[in-house]
């Protein structure tokens, strides 16, 4: 995640996931990669921009998610739950296809 466009997707969500290694110590995904078995509905956000470039604080989160995802939103045009999809599926992430325009919305 250290390109321009994957750059500007963690300013505007974050990176959440957290990839196993295997034998070779090559990243793996595993469950624990999307899943944080110990938080249920919220996840606590710091000041790591390593990790997030969202503002410090909880937010919502469903089925032990380890980032903000929530469809629960009644926010209109709420992108949170495909946001954290694209930490891993980023080419269908806006910013990955050259569109900066379009935040993501809690």
């Amino acid at each position: 995640m250290t390109g321009p466009d994957s750059s500007a997707f963690v300013k505007n969500y974050g990176f959440f996931v957290s990839p196993g290694v295997n034998g070779s110590l090559q990243p793996v995904v595993v469950c624990t990669t999307c899943h944080n078995q110990h938080l249920m509905n919220v996840v606590s956000v710091g000041t790591n921009p390593a990790t997030s470039g969202l503002p410090s604080g909880y937010y919502a989160t469903m089925f032990f998610v380890r980032g903000p995802y929530n469809p629960a939103s009644g926010t209109g045009g709420s992108n949170q739950t495909a946001q954290f999809c694209r930490e891993c599926h980023g080419g269908e992430a806006n910013e990955m296809n050259g569109n900066l325009s379009i935040p993501t919305t809690f």
